[in-house]
């Protein structure tokens, strides 16, 4: 019975692992591309990125104060 229990723990741990890792695609990805692109076309990526991490932040920030709140 330990077998299985640390079969399926460890079957747990691989796919939370690989399904975890479309985050590095989705959120990650596109600061890299913001690193690959021409000069000209840099002030929108950048600002497009940056509306993105003060949404993100702002969010991240309500969300908080709501689980604060919940205790």
């Amino acid at each position: 019975m330990d077998q299985l229990a640390n079969l399926s723990f460890f079957g747990s741990i691989f796919l939370y692992g690989f399904v975890s890792s479309f985050h590095c695609l989705v959120m990650c990805g596109p600061f890299i591309s913001l690193l690959q692109t021409d000069k000209g076309k840099q002030i929108p990526i950048y600002l497009y990125h940056f509306g993105r991490m003060v949404s993100y932040s702002f969010l991240g920030m309500v969300l908080g104060f709501l689980g604060k709140g919940a205790n």
